[in-house]
């Protein structure tokens, strides 16, 4: 935060896009009280940084058939760098992280179909040879969504401004049938989520107007998410931790419920396996840590064990491999809301 001279309007707007990565700046300006021009000058600037970064991925529920799953292992030779890096190569990832140790890893991956999560489980899985001991968690439900997570730098009147887009669900209102120019929006979004409708009608061979009707159609429905990727530690967050957690079958939804409604929590779901319960949080230091684990899990009895990993570093997020970006000048998008 010091290195990049980052003060109270610069937070607010990380933790503004955040919540919306498409926001406008002339809106984000009004919500925040500050100039289009302030606004732009210092969003791109934490955006070429690589503060903030946002992507647009296609939601893994609107097949009709998603398997969410989180897979933990051991890097039993070779680099755990560079296996992390293969695996967060793959499209079907989301997440990737290294925990503490340097040998143990962690990613969430989808399944769109009920074969290709055989095929994954059955063949690919087991062909990583440098992966041992490995555990497989079927996500049965999640209580808090990792998007829906944002830095507490906005006040009460700012986040309600933002709340009718802050108000997501994971699984679309109405699947729409991707398209040629659909997948070719998708290209351009996985690597600027920001993207103008010039540019990503440059890339489907459309007009503008088409690509504004039909970005419109897929944000709507829900079959296109936007998740913003923000450096935490930038931002003061040192401490990142997943925890694995053993709870009473007939509490569970109570006690997943309780989590996500706890600041640090980022995500929080059931799943099959070990464990029963698994949750990601993001502190500002050890002694936070220690404060959740303390007052918040040690205040739920239903909890039985838990397990915490703090992660060392985070290869993927949000669906694109973590970089630092160089500046490169990016223009402002022309989409409207």
């Amino acid at each position: 935060m010091e290195e990049l001279g980052l003060d109270e309007r610069d937070l607010a707007i990380v933790a503004a896009l955040h919540v919306d990565g498409r926001l406008q700046w002339g809106r984000l300006g009004e919500i925040l009280g500050l100039s289009d021009r302030t606004v732009a000058r210092r969003a791109k600037r934490l955006i070429e940084h690589g503060v903030v970064r946002v992507v647009g991925v296609v939601n893994p529920y609107h097949s009709g058939y998603a398997t969410p799953m989180i897979v933990r292992g051991r890097c039993v030779k070779g680099s755990i760098v560079t296996l992390a890096g293969l695996i967060a190569h793959r499209p079907d990832t989301l997440w990737v992280d290294i925990l503490v140790g340097g040998t143990d890893l962690c990613f969430v991956t989808f399944a769109g179909s009920r074969e290709s999560r055989n095929a994954f489980l059955l063949k690919e899985l087991p062909g990583i040879d440098q992966l041992a001991d490995v555990g497989v968690y079927t996500m049965l439900h999640s209580f808090g969504d990792a998007r829906l997570w944002y830095p507490r730098f906005l006040d009460e009147d700012q986040y309600r401004a933002l709340a009718p887009v802050h108000d997501r669900r994971a699984e679309p209102s109405s699947p729409q049938a991707l398209t040629t120019e659909d997948r070719a929006f998708l290209r351009v979004l996985a690597r600027d989520g920001r993207a103008g409708y010039a540019e990503l009608a440059a890339a489907a061979s459309c007009s503008e107007s088409t690509a504004r009707r039909r970005m419109r159609l897929l944000t709507e429905s829900g079959a296109i998410n936007f998740h913003t990727d923000v450096d935490l530690a930038l931002l003061g967050y040192g401490v990142e931790a997943m925890l694995w957690m053993s709870v009473l079958p007939g509490a569970l939804d109570r006690v997943g419920r309780a989590l996500a409604a706890a600041d640090p929590v980022r995500f929080v779901a059931a799943t099959t396996g070990s464990v029963n319960l698994v949750c990601s949080v993001t502190c500002r230091d050890v002694s936070a840590l220690y404060t959740f684990l303390v007052e918040v899990v040690g205040a739920l009895p239903e909890i039985t064990h838990v397990e915490t990993t703090p992660i060392t570093r985070t290869v993927k997020r949000a669906g694109g491999v973590r970089h630092r970006r160089r500046p490169s000048g990016g223009a402002e998008p022309d989409h409207r809301r």
